[in-house]
């Protein structure tokens, strides 16, 4: 009950004047249209469109450099930011291909291992993956725009420290190779 008086019996359709069924009737309602796409005459048709041929062997385009983000704690990107500017042409790609070429002289999962800060309470149970933390990794962002051929070596490197992701071996190698004070 609405409370806005009595609620009307019988079909909605007979209140409102449309007959039986879910729309029977309401085609009258409208007003008729000439077709959209009236067909030509015979003598008028236009003859089918042939499709356009394409060279042999197309070639993708060399797809140019991508944004790589790694995250990074306030005293590296600090260091960073000092170390790129006392050497002029110096960028954020430049250094982190610099970092990780470094670290790729050594071992990077020992570097990795190094850098892993486990929670108190890991006694026990391995703490979830969430829970490990790295120096040098946190929560400002370093971008550097690297190439595809720079990419996969980036990721060959990622797999043989068993890093996971990108970020956790370029924060930890930007701690170890930046001058400073370390995290």
């Amino acid at each position: 009950m609405s409370g806005l008086g009595p609620e009307p019996a019988g079909e909605t359709a007979d209140l409102f004047g449309l007959g039986a069924g879910r729309a029977a009737g309401t085609g009258s309602l409208l007003p008729r249209r000439p077709g959209r796409n009236p067909q030509p005459p015979a003598d008028q048709a236009r003859p089918p469109a042939r499709p356009v041929p394409r060279p042999a062997a197309e070639t993708a385009p060399n797809p140019g450099p991508q944004r790589v983000v790694v995250y990074v704690s306030q005293n590296v990107a600090a260091r960073l930011e000092r170390y790129r500017r006392r050497a002029r042409g110096r960028t954020n790609t430049t250094v982190l291909l610099a970092a990780l070429n470094a670290a790729a002289k050594t071992d990077t999962a020992a570097l990795l291992a190094a850098a892993r800060i486990m929670p108190d309470d890991a006694d026990l149970f391995p703490p979830a993956e969430s829970q490990i933390r790295y120096r040098g990794g946190g929560p400002v962002q370093v971008q550097a725009a690297l190439t595809p051929a720079q990419l996969e070596v980036f990721d060959r490197l990622v797999a043989a420290a068993g890093a996971g992701d990108r970020t956790k071996l370029g924060a930890v190698s930007l701690n170890a190779f930046l001058p400073g004070r370390r995290d």
